[in-house]
């Protein structure tokens, strides 16, 4: 998530998610547009042993025109493209709300 320049604490204006190559220096990023702030994205792999960027980015991106939150699925490898999947949620989730990726227990057939 960015962090708007004026330091807002509301995080008005904070629109970006950035993609950090450490290796590189190399900065990607992508914009969600006006009055859309995300929160925490996380990696979630397309299979087992995935090479690096070989799966989603899954996260929650707050509508503050519409008072709503989008959840929202990026596909690694193509970090600015639009969403590959968007599900609106009619209310809006607070920002700072977390969650976890589990993968499915095979036992019992729940994540």
């Amino acid at each position: 998530m960015s962090v708007p320049a004026d330091g807002n604490t509301q995080l008005a204006g904070a629109t970006q998610l950035y993609k950090h190559d450490v290796e590189t220096g190399e900065r990607r990023v992508h914009d969600f547009g006006p009055d859309r702030i995300p929160g925490e994205f996380v990696f979630v792999p397309a299979h087992a042993g995935a090479d690096e960027d070989e799966g989603w980015l899954v996260g929650l991106v707050i509508d503050t025109a519409r008072d709503t939150t989008d959840f929202i699925v990026l596909d690694a490898r193509a970090f600015e493209a639009p969403p590959v999947a968007s599900v609106r949620l009619g209310h809006r989730i607070p920002p700072g709300f977390h969650g976890n990726w589990f993968p499915a227990d095979e036992s019992t057939g729940m994540g």
